[in-house]
């Protein structure tokens, strides 16, 4: 209606170390918010057209306070948040998000996804692994080229048309 003011969205929340401790199952480097993400956050706030519209990834997402920040205030049209599911890493994000959204914080273009450097490592060995059972050089895919190979989860992510990519 006129003259009201638009209501501000509910503050983003991070759960505290013991809610941290008591989702993973190793330590890992996601248990808390690194200066690097309040860095990018006042970085992408003043020059909100690198993200608005755009398909954005973010690796590494860790509690999901730079995605979460990122999809709430900025617009991206679809923006991803991964993490690795060792230790269950994926599984803080994902409580993160989840309990943000509870609370009421726009996030509806946010989504999770598992994604573990040490993919790269295994989809390689198992191309090579498939080329010499075919005797071809190329892992047995026909033409060789990225689109044959994106049958594994971390190429899969990898291959979309992602307009930006950030990590903290």
């Amino acid at each position: 209606r006129p003259g009201l003011m638009p209501s501000t969205p509910p503050p983003i929340r991070i759960e505290d170390a013991a809610a941290y401790q008591s989702v993973t199952t190793e330590q890992t480097t996601g248990g808390h918010v690194w200066a690097a993400a309040e860095v990018l956050l006042d970085f992408f706030r003043a020059a909100p057209g690198l993200v608005a519209g755009r398909c954005v990834l973010e690796l590494g997402a860790g509690t999901g306070y730079l995605g979460m920040h990122l999809a709430r205030d900025l617009s991206p049209s679809r923006i991803v948040l991964t993490e690795m599911e060792q230790g269950n890493a994926l599984g803080w994000l994902t409580r993160n998000v989840e309990a943000n959204r509870r609370a009421g914080v726009p996030l509806p273009r946010l989504e999770t996804a598992a994604l573990d450097w040490r993919w790269v490592e295994e989809e390689e060995l198992g191309a090579e692994a498939e080329g010499s059972a075919s005797g071809k050089a190329d892992g047995g895919r026909e033409g060789g080229g990225c689109e044959a190979a994106a049958r594994g989860p971390f190429v899969a992510i990898l291959s979309e048309a992602w307009e930006l990519v950030v990590g903290s």
